[in-house]
């Protein structure tokens, strides 16, 4: 006998199941359509300045002695972004003799950043790169006054 009521038992329970799925599948029948939902295309960072940060005391790139980058962003996406990467581009030496100085700037290529989150809509922020210019120390008199523009790439992911 109750090997019966537990068949019956479980018949039952399987019912009530399936009347409770068809009420609740006709009250949710009636569609909703969304058509304008649309992802983000995030926006560049926009440069507000990049300058050369020397070493304590410094106020040029010394033979041996390295230098830094700060970079000020602009971020025009509506949500906030987290500076993760900056990357070099390419360089020119301009001033002195720029032919004979163009190989003795060395720079870090690529830097993993753990930057700043950039606020959304036109916040600004700095992100600095330590370290990543420096003139060799056999650098030629040529190079004297010579002036090294860099170009770099930074980039980052919303939060």
């Amino acid at each position: 006998m109750q090997r019966k009521l537990t068949v019956i038992g479980a018949g039952i329970t399987v019912a009530v199941l399936g009347a409770g799925a068809a009420i609740a599948f006709s009250m949710a029948s009636d569609e909703a359509k969304v058509s304008d939902t649309k992802a983000a295309r995030m926006k560049p960072f926009m440069v507000v300045s990049a300058t050369t940060r020397y070493a304590q005391g410094e106020t040029q790139l010394w033979p041996g002695h390295a230098a830094g980058v700060a970079i000020s962003l602009r971020n025009p996406n509506e949500v906030g972004v987290k500076v993760t990467a900056a990357a070099f581009k390419n360089s020119a030496a301009t001033g002195g003799t720029p032919d004979e100085c163009k190989g003795f700037v060395t720079v870090v290529a690529t830097l993993a950043v753990d930057g700043p989150v950039i606020a959304g809509n036109d916040g600004t922020g700095e992100v600095v790169l330590p370290d990543v210019l420096k003139l060799k120390a056999d650098a030629p008199d040529q190079c004297q006054e010579a002036t090294f523009k860099t170009t770099w790439t930074v980039t980052g992911s919303t939060v």
